[in-house]
């Protein structure tokens, strides 16, 4: 199940519109809520199986083709989360990019690396438990402060954490 998905993605991402692999994703600019009795053992072993696939087939699979893998594998066994994009300014002209997927405060792809990242888009996906709903997910500017880019980078932080 992995690979092919993997092999689906990577496709989606190279040959089809953004505006595809977007509406693949989920919800945009929504985060999914907390999930509640997802086994966290499941969870892990969807975010293992992503991982090994890439070490295993011809094609990048990089966090990006991961998140959205095991997006696909968690949202046909019937759980919600979030997809996160995030960028960090290497430099004045460069820019680099992560994705990482989590359900609830829990990590599923992408974690080892993520923390540098400032979140520039969320979607969720999957069903919202009873009585609860997505929450809008608002990107924040870069600061134009050294001060207040410390401030900013420690919220970024704390989100990215699950705090």
């Amino acid at each position: 199940e992995a690979v092919w998905l993997s092999f689906w993605a990577r496709l989606t991402v190279v040959a089809l519109p953004w505006s595809f692999v977007v509406h693949w994703m989920g919800e945009p600019l929504k985060i999914a809520p907390s999930g509640g009795d997802v086994d966290p053992v499941l969870l892990q072993r969807v975010g293992r199986t992503v991982r090994r696939v890439e070490r295993r087939v011809p094609w990048q699979s990089k966090c990006l083709i991961q998140a959205m893998s095991a997006k696909t594998m968690l949202a046909r066994r019937g759980i919600s989360g979030t997809i996160y994009l995030g960028l960090l300014r290497v430099d004045d002209e460069e820019f680099k990019s992560h994705a990482w997927l989590r359900c609830g405060t829990r990590f599923v792809t992408g974690r080892k690396g993520h923390e540098p990242f400032l979140p520039m888009s969320t979607f969720a996906f999957g069903a919202c438990p009873e009585g609860e709903s997505r929450t809008t997910f608002v990107p924040r500017a870069k600061p134009a402060t050294n001060q207040a880019a410390n401030a900013a980078n420690s919220k970024a932080e704390a989100f990215n954490s699950g705090v």
